[in-house]
């Protein structure tokens, strides 16, 4: 029992620390485009460092590249890879609080695609979840009167990380988290470099951030996948939304952002969908 306990202390942590990875990833990227590199050239960064930490895992303990469903897995690697693009745009264009909130919506979004994605059934309780989190989505972009550019990448973001999960399951059937994540790299290497507008020469400063914000990334993929072992989804997914706390308060203390009762009753509104949706999905 005193056993059992400490691995849910150990999963609560390490989902708690995925969360605050994220959000410290989100300032990081904003800091760099703010100095110039487009948020592009920063998504191919976290590609590459993400592809090298990768490969030095492979060069220690080789494994068989081939994916078993590489429908799935491309799938779920072109999807991610554009979402984080989207993503990581929307940070540069909007508060930090607003872009990591509504990219957390692809619960939702997941919710919609599955009756077609997954062979799903979509029972009326996430109906009105979806509901429910579409007002809260209003009513966070109407705090800034209306929506900004940045916002609207930021949610295209979450619906088309809804097409990377759905394909996730799928592919986690057959194949290896280390082989989803290999082409997840590889996919996002190409795509940046293709849509990369212009290259910029990072300075010492953003060169090491750049590595930061690839190494977060990674890190936070791998806290999340491993505190979700020892946590139920519904604990899982509360932990996984104080994102948004880390992000605002950053937001606050750092790029001086300030949020009011519009955005937090959306917030609570998105929160409470998310939740419920992750905890009547298994």
């Amino acid at each position: 029992m005193r056993e059992k306990g400490n691995r849910e202390l150990l999963g609560v942590f390490c989902v708690g620390i995925s969360a605050l990875a994220f959000a410290l990833m989100s300032m990081f990227i904003k800091i760099v485009t703010l100095h110039g590199i487009s948020p592009i050239e920063v998504a191919f960064a976290r590609f590459l460092v993400g592809f090298v930490i990768l490969n030095a895992f492979y060069l220690l303990r080789p494994v068989p590249l081939k994916p078993s469903k590489p429908g799935w897995v491309y799938l779920r690697a072109f999807f991610t890879g554009i979402a984080a693009i989207c993503f990581f745009i929307g940070i540069s264009s909007t508060t930090l609080v607003n872009a990591n909130l509504l990219n957390m919506t692809y619960p939702v979004f997941v919710a919609m695609l599955a009756p077609f994605w997954n062979r799903e059934t979509f029972s009326m309780s996430k109906g009105i979840s979806v509901a429910v989190a579409m007002c809260g989505i209003y009513l966070v972009v109407q705090h800034k009167s209306g929506f900004s550019t940045g916002d609207i990448w930021a949610l295209l973001s979450g619906m088309l990380a809804a097409g990377g999960i759905s394909s996730l399951k799928e592919a986690r059937i057959k194949d290896t988290s280390f082989i989803i994540l290999y082409y997840l790299m590889v996919f996002g290497l190409v795509m940046t470099s293709v849509a990369m507008p212009f290259f910029v020469v990072p300075s010492l400063r953003s060169a090491w951030l750049l590595v930061l914000i690839g190494v977060l990334s990674l890190a936070g993929q791998f806290l999340i996948t491993y505190g979700y072992r020892y946590v139920k989804v519904i604990e899982g997914s509360l932990i996984s939304t104080t994102r948004v706390v880390f992000a605002g308060l950053l937001g606050m203390f750092v790029f001086s952002e300030s949020i009011n009762l519009s955005f937090i009753l959306g917030a609570v509104l998105i929160a409470f969908a998310i939740i419920w949706i992750q905890a009547h999905t298994v």
